[in-house]
């Protein structure tokens, strides 16, 4: 094994040990090129420390361990990643990429409203009626259109307001997620 390989996985072992799914990583921008073309970023995690109220955050820069894992170059002034590109958050593109690196593989569900998963906002376990019904807003019936003129109010039998049960099945929480969505982000 090359020793850049080792350093990459002995730095994502500490990452994880870190870092778990469902974790918020803040970023802090520290410089910007006069193209706009290239940023400084940090990354910064909290831990917190205690129980019962008895508890303390202290703040961690694991940017060595960041750059080593994904790939990025440390910048020469300060602790920061040198992140190329324009267009878009970087900052969320910094944590995605930390986010694919430590759990692309797979992450257990964390459960309704805890788990930062884009299944759960593209799943819902009601979706649009396929039918193509359209609403009558004065009597408040479906109505089929046919090719030629409206057909009488009828109800649609296949739907309720407009929904059907999703053909996927309901949204479920006992999945392994595989996507770069196990980390939230925020700017510091």
């Amino acid at each position: 094994m090359r020793v850049k390989d080792k350093e990459r996985l002995e730095a994502i072992e500490q990452l994880r040990g870190w870092i778990k799914p469902g974790d918020t990583v803040y970023t802090v921008l520290d410089h910007v090129s006069s193209s706009g073309m290239t940023r400084h970023i940090r990354v910064v995690v909290p831990m917190v420390e205690g129980k019962n109220g008895n508890s303390t955050v202290d703040f961690i820069h694991p940017n060595y361990s960041v750059a080593k894992a994904c790939g990025y170059r440390q910048a020469k002034r300060g602790d920061g990643l040198v992140v190329g590109g324009c267009g878009m958050d970087m900052g969320f593109s910094v944590v995605y990429d930390l986010s694919h690196v430590l759990y692309g593989e797979g992450y257990k569900c964390l459960g309704e409203g805890k788990c930062p998963s884009a299944y759960h906002s593209n799943h819902r376990s009601l979706v649009s009626c396929p039918n193509h019904c359209r609403f009558d807003r004065e009597k408040l019936e479906r109505i089929y259109w046919t090719e030629t003129e409206p057909s009488e109010p009828v109800k649609c039998e296949a739907c309720d307001n407009g929904y059907v049960p999703n053909p996927e099945g309901p949204q479920r929480f006992d999945l392994i997620h595989k996507d770069g969505y196990a980390l939230r982000h925020k700017w510091l």
